[in-house]
C-alpha cells in the first residue's frame, strides 16, 4: 500500500473563504458589527461576510491563521497589521497580514498559547476599491485548544453544519428505505421537491424548506429561513475549499494516479485533481483528531469502496470539493463532507458518515444510510 505524504507549512494555514454572496450577511462569522451603510450614491459599504475560526469557536489548533472574508474587493494597501489586529487580553499578537481576493489572513509569528481566548479586530481603516471604509469595526473571539494540527484550516460550514443533507434542487428517496440521521433541507425550490418520508429520518431530525409544500407534517421545521441561510453557507464553503482560498496540492499531492486512486494512505493535507476521480480500492486517511484533509476534484467523483479513518482522524475534518457529479456506488462506505457543485447520487446499499451539501440535487437509492459526523 502506498502512503501519500503531504507536507504542509504555514502557506496551507492561509486557507480562507471567498464569499460569492447571494445573500448578504448569511454566513457564520457571527462577530459584532452593524448593518452595512450607504451614502448618497446608493452603494453599500463593505462588510465582513464570514470568519475562520468562527466567533465562539473552541479547541482551535495553536498553529492556525485567523481569516476574515469580505463581501467585496478591498484596497489591498488598507489591510495591514494596523487594521487587522489579534489580541490576547490587551496584548497585541505579532504576525503578518496578507490580502487576496476578498480574503484577509493574519498569520501569527509563533504558535498561539493553549487554552486562551483571543480577540480579532478589523478596523474601519479597511477600505474598498472606491475608498469607502468598512461599515463598522468588527470583532470576534475564539478559544485555543492544546494541539498543533496538520493539514490546511478546516472549511467553515457556517450554519450548514446543522444539516446532514442540504441542496438547491431537492432530495429524492427511491423507495422510502433510506436511513438518515440529521436535518435535511432544500432552498430556492419548493419543498415538494423532497420525497424523503419522515419515517426515513432518525428521531429529532427535521426537514427544512422555504415553503409549506413538504407533505411530512410530523418532521417539518417551522423555521422557513434556515434552509436559505444554510444554502448560502454551502456555496461559500465550496468556494473556501477551492483554490486559491485553499491552495491546491503540489508535487506528489497533484493528480495522483491520473485520477484512478486505489490502496493508498493519505496523510493530512490538500490533494488536487484537474480531472475525474475514481476510487477503485479502499483508501485510508491517517492523522489526529484535529488534522484536516481537503480533496479538490475538477471533475466527477465515483467510488464503491470504503474510506477508513485511522490515528484518531474524524469525518468532520475531511472535505471533498467536487466540481461535477458525485456517485457513491453499491457498497461504498464513504467518510467526510461532500461539497458538490452539481448533484450527489447514492446508489443502493451505499453509506456515508459525513454530509451531502449539493448545489443541485441529492438522490438516495434503496437502503442507503446518511449519518452526520460527530462534532
Amino acid at each position: 500500500m502506498n502512503t501519500i505524504k503531504k507536507y504542509t507549512g504555514r502557506s496551507l494555514w492561509l486557507a480562507g473563504l471567498m464569499m460569492t454572496t447571494l445573500m448578504a450577511g448569511c454566513l457564520g462569522g457571527g462577530g459584532s458589527s452593524s448593518a452595512p451603510i450607504s451614502d448618497e450614491d446608493g452603494l453599500a459599504a463593505s462588510k465582513v461576510a464570514s470568519t475562520n475560526p468562527a466567533n465562539g469557536a473552541v479547541d482551535v489548533a495553536l498553529n492556525r491563521s485567523v481569516i476574515a472574508i469580505f463581501d467585496e474587493d478591498l484596497d489591498p494597501t488598507s489591510v495591514t497589521d494596523e487594521s487587522f489586529i489579534l489580541k490576547l487580553n490587551s496584548a497585541k499578537i505579532g504576525g503578518t497580514v496578507t490580502y487576496s481576493e476578498k480574503v484577509a489572513t493574519f498569520t501569527p509569528t509563533s504558535n498561539l498559547e493553549a487554552g486562551q481566548e483571543y480577540t480579532a479586530t478589523l478596523t474601519t481603516g479597511i477600505i474598498d476599491l472606491t475608498g469607502k471604509p468598512l461599515s463598522a469595526q468588527y470583532e470576534w473571539s475564539f478559544t485555543t485548544g492544546t494541539t498543533v494540527a496538520a493539514g490546511p484550516a478546516p472549511i467553515n460550514l457556517g450554519t450548514a453544519k446543522n444539516f446532514v443533507i442540504m441542496t438547491a434542487a431537492g432530495i429524492t428517496s427511491a423507495d422510502g428505505s433510506a436511513a438518515i440521521t440529521g436535518n435535511i433541507g432544500t432552498s430556492g425550490i419548493t419543498g415538494a421537491s423532497i420525497t424523503v418520508a419522515c419515517t426515513e429520518l432518525a428521531g429529532g431530525s427535521e426537514v427544512f424548506t422555504d415553503d409549506a409544500a413538504y407533505p411530512g407534517a410530523t418532521c417539518t421545521s417551522t423555521d422557513k429561513t434556515g434552509a436559505s441561510i444554510a444554502l448560502g453557507d454551502v456555496l461559500a464553503a465550496y468556494t473556501q475549499a477551492s483554490d486559491p482560498a485553499t491552495p491546491a496540492g503540489v508535487g506528489a499531492a497533484l493528480n495522483i494516479g491520473a485520477g484512478t486512486v486505489t490502496a493508498q494512505t493519505f496523510e493530512p493535507g490538500v490533494y488536487t485533481w484537474g480531472e475525474n476521480v475514481t476510487i477503485t480500492g479502499e483508501i485510508t486517511l491517517d492523522g489526529g483528531a484535529n488534522d484536516v484533509w481537503v480533496f479538490q476534484i475538477g471533475g466527477t467523483l465515483d467510488t464503491n469502496q470504503a474510506i477508513t479513518l485511522t490515528g484518531g482522524a474524524v469525518a468532520k475534518n475531511v472535505f471533498w470539493r467536487v466540481a461535477d457529479v458525485v456517485t457513491l456506488g453499491t457498497g461504498a462506505q464513504f467518510k467526510g463532507v461532500i461539497l458538490a457543485k452539481t448533484k450527489v447520487d447514492m446508489v443502493a446499499s451505499s453509506t456515508i458518515q459525513g454530509r451531502l451539501l449539493a448545489q443541485t440535487a441529492v438522490n438516495l437509492g434503496s437502503i442507503t444510510t446518511v449519518t452526520q459526523p460527530a462534532e
